[in-house]
């Protein structure tokens, strides 16, 4: 049985209202419309990722073969916070990318931390470890959600 994560993990997607922006330049608005693209972009291909990896940690797997699946996402995971860290933020936007950044570091915490356990010889460890990355999937994705609503309203004012 894998991770009981699903599509939640990370289903937060910007969604390219910028274009509609009330009161905005062209250049605010191209600014905004490559933000929210490449946001898109990474928030996608990390999500893509983690479906994958999720899908290959399981209790029946072996320890090397779950230590496997967890360094392929938690590469993942530092990597999503690096590609978030080099796009550049509209000025109205900024706090919130940053706090779009902070969620993405935290939840690549907790991953080491349910990481660890998950790998464990300790079956109790490993249940553990498996409810501690579901939760934190879950509050990843919630917190990115409201994060990215935030976005959102930001960019269409």
């Amino acid at each position: 049985m894998s991770v009981p994560v699903g599509r939640s993990l990370l289903a937060a997607v910007l969604v390219a209202v910028a274009a509609a922006a009330g009161g905005c330049g062209d250049g605010e608005v191209r600014e905004a419309n490559a933000y929210v693209q490449a946001v898109n972009s990474a928030q996608s291909r990390f999500a893509a990722r983690s479906q994958t990896l999720l899908a290959e940690i399981g209790p029946d797997d072996s320890r090397a073969h779950n230590r496997s699946a967890l360094a392929g996402f938690l590469s993942a995971a530092d990597g999503f916070v690096a590609e978030l860290r080099r796009i550049p933020a509209p000025a109205r936007v900024r706090p919130l990318h940053h706090r779009l950044i902070s969620a993405a570091a935290r939840f690549g915490s907790d991953l080491r931390v349910a990481g660890a356990a998950i790998v464990s010889h300790d079956a109790s460890r490993v249940l553990r470890g498996q409810e501690r990355l579901a939760a934190a999937s879950t509050s990843v994705a919630r917190r990115i959600n409201a994060t990215v609503a935030e976005i959102n309203a930001s960019l269409k004012r």
